[in-house]
């Protein structure tokens, strides 16, 4: 008997449950990562005396969404299609015109983008 026993008992597992994972989500700051990038290459030209779009701290995020020239420069729909990204990556113009911005660096606008370009 206690040779069936052994032979029959097995560890319970307890029962098969899901696996639940959480993505984690790197969500993009406009005022940590996005505005910085403006200040490195963008500022120097887009301040508050060019007549299309000032992309100083003070003004960029508004001017991207309402008051600039040609606003929204931003589509979170097809964030690609989006008048900042196009010229940031060279498809509308060269900008910054003394030279490109890293990819790395547009990877996060245009990633900023793809959450929607929230204002955080």
């Amino acid at each position: 008997m206690i040779l069936f026993l052994l032979v029959s008992c097995n560890k319970d597992k307890g029962p098969d449950l899901p696996v639940i994972t959480t993505a984690v989500i790197d969500s993009i700051s406009f005022s940590k990562e996005v505005q910085p990038i403006f200040n490195s290459y963008c500022v120097t030209c887009h301040d508050a005396s060019h007549p299309k779009l000032n992309l100083q701290s003070c003004c960029s995020y508004y001017q991207l969404w309402i008051s600039g020239f040609s606003a929204p420069y931003i589509n979170t729909s097809v964030p690609q299609s989006s008048l900042l990204y196009q010229h940031i990556s060279g498809q509308l113009s060269i900008m910054p015109p003394m030279g490109a911005i890293p990819d790395i660096e547009k990877n996060t606008i245009l990633k900023w983008i793809q959450q929607k370009a929230k204002n955080n």
